[in-house]
């Protein structure tokens, strides 16, 4: 197996620019993934990446082979890159049996007939799919057809897995057992995988580390899936690893309002004691982040902070809408303990806020990427 390494990589078609200056490694065997908005170029990477588009500038190194660096006139062809790939649709010849499909690669490169049958065979049981050799694409499953085409891949002991987006056209159920069954099987061979996703969940599942593109295609934060979403580096980051709740503080008198009203907020401690000294801060929250209980009917001016504009059933939560000084929060209560606790609220209905956890942004920074 083998890392990759991309170097001040550069893409343009034409005037536009897809990417510039893009500069990361990604180790032998981890599964990396490259996760951004629609547009920002994650797919290029991986064209790049598989030696199915050139360099505009920059390098690429599989291992220690160079296979792309336009200053040196270096573009090694995609079957010369011992990459394997994975598209969105699956890509499954539809006329060839499950079999078929698998031991194609092995064929096109001329490997001995009887390697090559026990080769896919092996392949076909490590995806799970023996005893469908001979069915054809249409009486797969959707996850029987994206396992063809993970052992597709695989037969050719690729150093290198390349998916992109390769669980959007499965339904919610699949898409779960998927994630895993990839993760599963990067553990099991120790491939190096890079995928692409625009989809949160899926990322923070599967990834060893990840990268944060933002719609212009520029890395806002690598890391451990885990380390960027409890320290993100940025509003932007921040705001798309998930539903983001930011609201606009002051301090009067020693107590917390939403800016320019008189709602008070119930904020946690800063770290280390001290907030940041930027003059507009923001508080920024996940809708777990948020507890929701009835204002004091005996006082309810100073501890309501809110009304409950809707709330929506989910099943094991109720997603809530609350509208605290004209600033919408969402906030999802668990239907389990707020029923114990005897707080299922109703909409209309004046509520006060505890936060139990914020990140703090400026709300210059936070304009600037749009978000307020």
């Amino acid at each position: 197996m083998a890392g990759v390494e991309l170097r001040e990589v550069s893409r343009s078609f034409g005037r536009h620019t897809v990417m510039e200056g893009l500069s990361l490694a990604v180790r032998d065997g981890e599964c990396f993934t490259f996760l951004g908005p629609s547009g920002c170029g994650k797919t290029v990477v991986l064209r790049l990446i598989a030696g199915f588009e050139r360099l505009s500038g920059g390098a690429i190194s599989i291992g220690a082979r160079v296979v792309s660096d336009p200053a040196r006139k270096v573009h090694a062809p995609p079957e010369r890159r011992n990459v394997g790939v994975v598209f969105q649709d699956y890509a499954v010849w539809p006329h060839k049996t499950v079999y078929e499909n698998v031991v194609y690669p092995l064929v096109i490169r001329k490997v001995a007939k009887g390697e090559a049958a026990e080769r896919a065979a092996q392949t076909i049981r490590d995806v799970g799919l023996s005893g469908l050799e001979a069915r054809l694409p249409y009486q797969l499953s959707g996850g029987q057809q994206q396992r063809v085409a993970l052992a597709r891949a695989l037969v050719s002991n690729p150093e290198v897995m390349l998916l992109d987006e390769p669980l959007s056209n499965l339904d919610a159920n699949l898409r779960e057992e998927m994630r895993f069954e990839i993760k599963d099987l990067q553990r099991r061979t120790g491939v190096t995988i890079l995928y692409v996703t625009h989809d949160q969940e899926v990322a923070l599942a599967i990834s060893d580390r990840m990268a944060v593109l933002d719609a212009r295609g520029r890395v806002r934060q690598v890391g451990a899936p885990d380390t960027i979403y409890e320290n993100p580096g940025d509003s932007f980051v921040f705001s798309f690893l998930g539903v983001a709740n930011f609201i606009p503080v002051e301090r009067r008198d020693g107590l917390d309002f939403v800016r320019g009203t008189a709602v008070p907020l119930a904020l946690p401690p800063a770290d280390g004691g001290a907030r940041p000294a930027a003059d507009r801060l923001v508080a920024g929250c996940r809708p777990t982040d948020i507890a929701l209980s009835p204002a004091s009917s005996g006082d309810a001016e100073r501890h309501a902070a809110g009304v409950l504009k809707r709330a929506v059933f989910l099943g094991a939560s109720i997603d809530c809408r609350i509208d605290a000084g004209g600033t919408e929060l969402r906030v999802l209560q668990d239907v389990g303990a707020a029923e114990r606790a005897g707080l299922v609220l109703r909409e209309g209905e004046p509520v006060a806020i505890r936060l139990h956890d914020v990140k703090w942004f400026d709300a210059a920074a936070l304009a600037k990427e749009g978000l307020r």
